[in-house]
């Protein structure tokens, strides 16, 4: 996933965790894929 994607995911995270409703901090990046980056953004 590129930086914006994971970006917004983490922020879609951490207010589940403000709201209580996941149990502690996720880091969202280190449950990313990044091997397809190259093909994902070349024509972006």
């Amino acid at each position: 996933m590129v930086g914006f994607a994971i970006a917004s995911e983490q922020e879609m995270a951490d207010a589940f965790t403000a709201e209580g409703l996941i149990p502690g901090k996720v880091a969202f990046a280190d449950h990313t894929d990044r091997r397809f980056n190259d093909i994902v953004t070349k024509d972006a």
